[in-house]
């Protein structure tokens, strides 16, 4: 399933110095139902285990046959209170492919226009989240 193909990627989960784990997930079609329940799966578990103190960020890539093209942000509730909002972060990812969105702080989806730019797009999420 699509979720499976989510999971299967979850050893590219990398802890950035700041302390915040980000998945940045291979550019695919994945249906937006399989994302929103992954990425609410995955928050949900991150969320029980408050021992870890892990905060998250999980950007996925949904790439339609027809080339349309949706970003998904979520973020660990932790972060929330720091500023860190996926509502930011998709809006400044979507933008380098000329399209934005929005959403809650801790889920946010944006639609995206140039399928060239994801790489770029996705790079650009990397370099804020690095910065926080």
């Amino acid at each position: 399933t699509n979720i499976e193909k989510l999971k299967s990627q979850e050893d590219k989960i990398e802890k950035l110095s700041n302390g915040i784990s980000i998945l940045i997930a291979k550019p695919d079609n994945y249906g937006s139902e399989a994302v929103k329940s992954y990425i609410e799966g995955k928050l949900k578990s991150v969320g029980a285990i408050h021992e870890l103190h892990l905060s998250m960020v999980i950007l996925i890539t949904d790439v339609t046959e027809d080339s349309k093209l949706t970003f998904y942000c979520g973020v660990s509730n932790d972060l929330i209170p720091k500023g860190i909002k996926a509502k930011d972060i998709v809006n400044k990812v979507a933008e380098v492919t000329g399209g934005r969105g929005g959403g809650k702080d801790n889920f946010a989806q944006a639609g995206g226009k140039d399928t060239s730019k994801i790489n770029e797009a996705l790079n650009t999420g990397l370099e804020i989240i690095k910065l926080i």
